[in-house]
């Protein structure tokens, strides 16, 4: 699955302020867009990235149902959830937040922060 220029753009234009953002697709299992910050936060290489699952190294919580409401007018089926993300960095893992959106195109947002 190639990511799209939208999502490419979003990684990188997060990548001047230093917000690790990464893009991945479930249905393909793979990682398809990233900016520098999140392969700094996480350890991963830019080819290691290009090979690495993301279905058994993510694991969601459930959805943020209170946050969800909140937003109101987000599309039918998107899910909002913090996440931990097993990598290669230092602590073996990372927690952040992830997007869901299973009716469109089965792709997770994820943006990691510091553990």
């Amino acid at each position: 699955m190639e990511a799209s220029l939208e999502s490419k753009a979003l990684c990188a234009s997060l990548d001047r302020f230093a917000l690790p953002r990464v893009v991945a697709h479930v249905g393909t299992d793979s990682f398809i867009a990233w900016n520098q910050a999140f392969l700094e936060r996480t350890g991963f290489s830019s080819e290691t990235i290009r090979i690495a699952g993301i279905n058994k190294r993510l694991t969601l919580a459930e959805p943020a149902q209170k946050e969800i409401e909140a937003l109101g007018d987000l599309p039918d089926h998107m899910e909002i959830a913090s996440c931990v993300l097993s990598c290669p960095s230092k602590e073996g893992f990372v927690t952040g937040g992830a997007v869901k959106h299973p009716g469109k195109v089965e792709d997770l947002a994820h943006r990691v922060k510091a553990v």
